[in-house]
C-alpha cells in the first residue's frame, strides 16, 4: 500500500470515527435527557412512596385505635349483658315482692273491711235501737203535750166562762 492509499484509508477511518463520535454524542444527549427524565420520575416516585409510607403509618394508627375501640365496645356490651341479666333477676325479685305485698295488703284490707263493716253494723243497730227508743219517748211526750194542751185549753175555757173575771 502506498502512502497515499494509506492516508486515504486513514482519512476515511477518521471520517467514520468522526461520524461515529457525532452519532454517540447525539445518542448520548438523548440518553442523558432520558436518564434525567427517569431521575425526575424516580424522585417523584420516592416522594410518592414517602407519602404512602406516611399514609400507611396513619392508617395503622387508625386501625390500632379502631381495634381498641372495638375491644372497649365488646367490653361494654359484655357489661351491658351482665347488667341486663342482673336487672332481669332484680325485676323477678321485685315482682315476687310485689305479689307478696299485694297478697298481704289484700288480706289486711279484707280484714279491715270486715272489721269496719262489723263496727258500722253494730253502730247502725245501736242507732236504730236509740231511734226506736226516742220515737217511743217522743210519742209519749207528744201524748202528754196533747193532754196538757187539752187541760190548758179547758182551763182557759173555764176562766173565760167564769163571770167574775
Amino acid at each position: 500500500m502506498s502512502e497515499r492509499a494509506l492516508l486515504e484509508s486513514m482519512s476515511q477511518q477518521m471520517a467514520e470515527l468522526v461520524r461515529h463520535v457525532a452519532e454517540v454524542r447525539r445518542t448520548h444527549v438523548e440518553l442523558k435527557a432520558g436518564l434525567d427524565g427517569l431521575r425526575g420520575e424516580v424522585g417523584e416516585l420516592k416522594t410518592d412512596v414517602a407519602e404512602l409510607k406516611t399514609d400507611v403509618a396513619v392508617l395503622k394508627t387508625d386501625v390500632a385505635e379502631l381495634k381498641t375501640d372495638v375491644a372497649e365496645l365488646k367490653s361494654d356490651v359484655a357489661q351491658l349483658k351482665i347488667d341486663a341479666s342482673q336487672s332481669k333477676a332484680d325485676v323477678a325479685i321485685l315482682r315476687r315482692e310485689l305479689m307478696d305485698t299485694r297478697a298481704s295488703l289484700s288480706s289486711k284490707i279484707d280484714h279491715f273491711v270486715g272489721f269496719v263493716s262489723a263496727e258500722v253494723m253494730m253502730n247502725r243497730t245501736k242507732i236504730e235501737e236509740e231511734s226506736f227508743v226516742r220515737s217511743g219517748e217522743n210519742r209519749r211526750i207528744s201524748k202528754r203535750l196533747t193532754a196538757l194542751e187539752g187541760r190548758v185549753t179547758r182551763l182557759e175555757a173555764r176562766e173565760h166562762s167564769e163571770p167574775g173575771d
